[in-house]
């Protein structure tokens, strides 16, 4: 075999070697913000009820879970600038004396300005992936909780203000 017919077969070899990781333009490109409104929508189908907010408190494996939740928003704070509400899952328990009901939601975007997103009223319905889990302080009553409590990333949250007010839904996906 000659020379240049050895070259030109490596050629072709490599060719074809790097021909792949070339993009292809049939292929539609995803941007960062709709593969995390994919993530976040994933994680809002795949969210289901059995695990209680004192299974995951002080217990790291449930950190990435999806789950759907269920409370009465007691407090809110401001973390990075984005303000976070704080709601208590078993109203039988008062959030002032323990929090070991009590979970964080975090929202992706700033919430609109809507009378049924109150603190102390306001019925919530959140469905996400658990982020974290942190000690709370309540800046109503200047409390810590005793354990550290989840933290869930909303992909889709239900706020209902009773009596008559129809429920405001917000999706992040």
């Amino acid at each position: 075999m000659s020379l240049t017919k050895l070259t030109f077969f490596t050629l072709l070899i490599v060719f074809l070697a790097i021909s792949p990781l070339q993009a292809d333009p049939t292929i539609p490109f995803k941007s960062e913000e709709q593969r995390i409104a994919e993530r976040r929508e994933i994680s809002a189908h795949a969210a289901f009820n059995n695990t209680s907010v004192e299974d995951v408190a002080d217990n790291p494996r449930y950190v990435g879970q999806a789950v759907e939740w269920e409370g009465y928003i007691v407090f809110s704070d401001t973390k990075h600038r984005n303000v976070r509400y704080f709601a208590n899952s078993n109203q039988a328990i008062k959030a002032e004396n323990n929090m070991n009901f009590v979970f964080g939601i975090v929202f992706p975007q700033a919430l609109p300005v809507d009378a049924r997103i109150s603190v102390y009223s306001t019925r919530i319905y959140v469905k996400g992936k658990i982020i974290a889990v942190e000690k709370l302080f309540n800046n109503r009553t200047f409390t810590f909780s005793s354990h550290r409590q989840p933290i869930v990333e909303a992909a889709e949250v239900t706020f209902i203000r009773e009596p008559d007010n129809p429920p405001l839904t917000i999706r992040y996906y």
